[in-house]
């Protein structure tokens, strides 16, 4: 059951419906959210464990808590080492496919088109502010910058959808510029019921 949980979590994590990552943000609520709403996700009997009041506040959520922690730094460790910023990375960098296989393979996580331009969102938010120091340690305020980001970017897309559908094509097309070039061939149609599961457990009360 943990590695199911672990790629429902990953399922939310890398999904373009997140509008916050920082431990201190509502992922976590949200990530829940989505598991109440969706236990087949992990497993036949998941729902029976999370019926079990002891077992959800004593396992399942800090275990979840856990596998946010660890997708965090792990999505930006490797953002950092697909930039080509160290002395061992130098002239390796990857491009956005291989980011992702990279990133998101291990988490059976499918790579469509909104998801992916999540990915290279957040890598264009790292080349401005790194999440690592070259050849040194993590940047502690990473990923509160990618949320402070993404909430300027949330309210473009209020004002002006165009305008904003338009700036995250530019970010893809300087990403393919910068890093490498993959073809569209090789994204994956979304499976729609999936996702509709999770757009509406992330909007409901």
């Amino acid at each position: 059951m943990q590695r199911e949980l672990g790629k429902a979590v990953a399922f939310v994590f890398f999904s373009e419906q997140i509008t916050q990552y920082s431990a201190g943000s509502n992922i976590f609520d949200r990530t829940m959210k989505y598991l109440k709403a969706c236990p087949e996700s992990v497993g036949s009997h998941f729902q029976t464990l999370l019926d079990d009041r002891e077992v959800y506040h004593d396992e399942i959520k800090p275990k979840v808590r856990e596998l946010l922690n660890r997708l965090r730094d792990m999505c930006a460790t490797r953002i950092h080492k697909s930039m080509g910023l160290d002395a061992e990375t130098k002239g390796r960098e990857m491009d956005g496919q291989k980011l992702w296989n990279h990133v998101c393979s291990g988490y059976g996580v499918t790579f469509t088109k909104k998801r992916a331009m999540r990915l290279i969102h957040i890598r264009s938010i790292a080349t401005k502010y790194p999440p690592r120091h070259v050849d040194g340690n993590p940047v502690g305020n990473f990923w509160e910058t990618v949320d402070s980001t993404l909430e300027q970017f949330r309210v473009l897309q209020k004002k002006d959808p165009n305008q904003a559908q338009q700036n995250l094509q530019r970010l893809w097309t300087e990403d393919q510029k910068r890093y490498g070039e993959f073809h569209d061939r090789h994204l994956a149609k979304p499976d729609e019921r999936k996702e509709e599961a999770l757009v509406n457990a992330l909007g409901a009360r």
